[in-house]
């Protein structure tokens, strides 16, 4: 009886270590998965990002900006006027690597401005949505610069197709009875020229 007693409770020990080792393995297991996950999902957002700096890398000159449908506020309006007026309509930008650093020149006459520059990728369920950034280096700030905004740094969805280059300044985000929706915003149109 004490044999069989004996050999119960080391089946017993035995179970129990090897539940044990098998949750590690499982939750390591688990871990791998998520990493892997995380960085296909990074790997997916490379070759838009490249291919969106080889685009954008060259000189651009303002054609114009549109206001989108909803909500105009005065800031939007006056951005608007400010942009299509005389004093922007020599408005460029110059995008370019130096270095392994991605910079910007903006010129519109006597103003100058540069810094560093970079393009975000932001997955929203399946969709990517690509950003440019701009950092202020020296100038005005960028959003001055182009469209009378306030803030030090410059953010915008970005797109580049038939060597036009827009960029996208979302509007306010409103509550309505169908949910969330875009309010305004406005868009800067900009053909290469180098």
């Amino acid at each position: 009886m004490k044999n069989l007693t004996a050999l119960s409770l080391l089946i017993l020990l035995f179970t129990s270590c090897t539940s044990v080792e098998y949750q590690k393995m499982r939750n390591e297991r688990e871990r791998l998965r998520e990493a892997y996950e995380d960085a296909r999902r990074e790997n997916d957002k490379l070759p838009l990002k490249n291919a969106l700096y080889e685009e954008v890398l060259g000189t651009w000159q303002i054609l114009g900006i549109e206001v989108l449908e909803g909500d105009t506020s005065e800031e939007i309006l006056a951005a608007k006027t400010a942009l299509t007026s005389s004093s922007r309509k020599n408005l460029t930008f110059r995008f370019f690597k130096h270095n392994n650093i991605y910079w910007y020149e903006g010129n519109n006459g006597s103003i100058n401005i540069s810094g560093e520059f970079a393009i975000t990728i932001n997955r929203t369920a399946a969709r990517l949505y690509p950003f440019l950034k701009l950092s202020r280096g020296s100038g005005i700030a960028p959003p001055e610069f182009l469209i009378n905004a306030s803030g030090n740094n410059l953010s915008a969805g970005i797109s580049v197709r038939d060597e036009r280059l827009y960029l996208l300044f979302h509007g306010k985000m409103l509550l309505s009875p169908q949910g969330w929706i875009q309010s305004g915003g406005l868009i800067c149109i900009f053909k290469k020229i180098e």
